[in-house]
């Protein structure tokens, strides 16, 4: 073999591994994250803590409101039915009242956070 070989060989060699070396970086070049990096992600994760407690309890209130319209409804209607001839009014009245508290309570433990 000639010296020229030898040496493009070396070079070629030499070539190589730096590819190699810089594609798969060690543990001796990775990256640590400054302190305000890892401020900045807690404080990220604490606002997405907050946006969720957030999109539940509006979920609760919604459950709540649904269950409070579709109770009072039904408990009007069974009122009525229920009530003598004389006292339809006070039966629709009462079986609304009873039927939105009980249908609230309900539509607010169907959520759960």
């Amino acid at each position: 073999m000639s010296m020229k070989t030898i040496v493009r060989a070396a070079l070629a060699a030499i070539a190589v591994t730096s590819l190699v070396a810089g594609a798969v970086p060690s543990a001796a070049f990775a990256k640590h994250k400054t302190a305000a990096q890892i401020e900045a992600e807690r404080d990220a994760r604490e606002r997405q803590i907050e946006e969720d407690r957030a999109a539940c309890e509006q979920a609760k209130k919604d459950s709540k409101n649904k269950g409070a319209v579709i109770g009072a409804l039904a408990g009007a209607v069974g009122g009525n039915v229920v009530s003598g001839k004389k006292s339809k009014g006070l039966g629709t009245v009462a079986g609304a009242v009873v039927g939105g508290v009980v249908g609230a309570k309900l539509g607010k433990d169907k959520i759960k956070c």
